[in-house]
């Protein structure tokens, strides 16, 4: 159980520093609100919870929801790419014709977390390039959905502002390596 409240705290705390770089606030701002997203994640189902913290911290910050939903993504794809690091790392010491099965389902999976990754490195670096790509694509099908998803995706561009800034991501990926020790210290435990 302690071990579950420093992960918890670690956790909230590493998002902290991606929302911050976005909109200046009291750490414990993000933190709170990032706890009680975490409640959401565990009991709604598919991870839609996700949105939750998007949505908790836009009514706390002055902050847009998509932008906060970019940190979010950010996380998730930096967690994807531990584990299949992880995976990779603890398979190096197996051997055998189920690991190679294996291993190529977590190549798929890292190609993916990778992709995901290159995606929203474009966007952080070439802001404004997801939201008109996505008006541009959309304005003949249906004029205000095009406008809606290119407003959202605009603000997903600006949530990842962290990525170009050193110290908040030197924060961000410090505090990654933490909390997945954490996690792994508690699974050795466990």
């Amino acid at each position: 159980l302690g071990i579950l409240v420093v992960y918890f705290l670690t956790r909230a705390w590493r998002w902290s520093f991606l929302v911050r770089a976005i909109e200046p606030m009291p750490t414990r701002v993000p933190v709170q609100v990032a706890l009680a997203g975490f409640l959401w994640i565990i009991l709604l189902p598919w991870r839609i919870g996700e949105f939750a913290r998007p949505l908790l911290l836009a009514e706390k910050a002055p902050i847009s929801a998509s932008a906060v939903l970019g940190t979010v993504a950010l996380e998730r794809i930096t967690d994807g790419l531990v584990i299949c690091g992880l995976f990779f790392a603890t398979l190096a010491a197996h051997r055998g014709a189920e690991i190679v099965e294996l291993q190529a389902l977590a190549a798929s999976v890292s190609a993916l977390f990778l992709g995901a990754l290159v995606v929203i490195l474009v966007m952080a670096l070439l802001p404004r390039v997801a939201g008109a790509m996505a008006r541009r694509l959309l304005r003949r099908i249906h004029g205000g959905l095009a406008e809606r998803l290119g407003s959202i995706a605009d603000g997903i561009a600006d949530g990842l502002r962290a990525l170009p800034s050193a110290k908040p991501l030197a924060g961000f990926c410090g505090v990654t390596a933490l909390y997945w020790g954490i996690n792994a210290g508690g699974m050795w435990i466990l």
